[in-house]
């Protein structure tokens, strides 16, 4: 480079300093004008610097942009769960004082739900949407498998053929 061309690092006098110094102060200089704060103490000089420049926050405003959309998508998605549990939380309590429900039981419907909205939240999809997802032999092994499980653990079954526990873990 011309030591008398006219750029940002002659006019503020880096051309001497180490390829460090040159670096951080061109760092300093992208977080300025990504945040658009831009101190105006390095300036671009040129044509092609003030093009880099404006390509530059531009794409650092269309970032920024899409962020910042991007995480109020994610609120949104959250609060609208969350008003959608509250909403029905409200209609199961209405139910359950019409119908004087005892306290205990509300209280364990209550915790009970909680339950099942935290564990929603966890795994995203419930046993009903996977098994509507997949064809009827499909659906048959995984009910044969889930049931299954529960159907060996019980003792007082256990005299009886793999046949028939096959068959009573439809009736789950």
């Amino acid at each position: 480079m011309d030591s008398n061309e006219r750029c940002w690092i002659n006019e503020a006098g880096m051309q001497d300093e180490t390829l460090f110094f040159q670096y951080l102060t061109s760092l300093y200089w992208a977080i300025t004008t990504m945040i658009t704060v831009g101190y105006g103490d390095i300036i671009p000089m040129t044509t092609n610097e003030r093009i880099y420049t404006m390509l530059a926050m531009s794409v650092a405003s269309g970032v920024f942009s899409y962020t910042l959309n991007s995480i109020g998508n994610l609120v949104s998605r959250y609060n609208s769960l969350a008003s959608q549990y509250r909403e029905k939380m409200n209609y199961v309590n209405i139910f359950m004082l019409k119908q004087q429900v005892p306290n205990e039981l509300r209280m364990k419907i209550r915790r009970y739900l909680e339950y099942v909205w935290e564990s929603k939240k966890v795994i995203k999809i419930d046993e009903r949407e996977v098994m509507a997802m997949l064809n009827e032999n499909l659906r048959e092994k995984i009910t044969v498998y889930l049931n299954g499980r529960i159907l060996q653990k019980m003792v007082f079954l256990e005299s009886f053929g793999l046949d028939i526990l096959s068959e009573l873990t439809f009736y789950f």
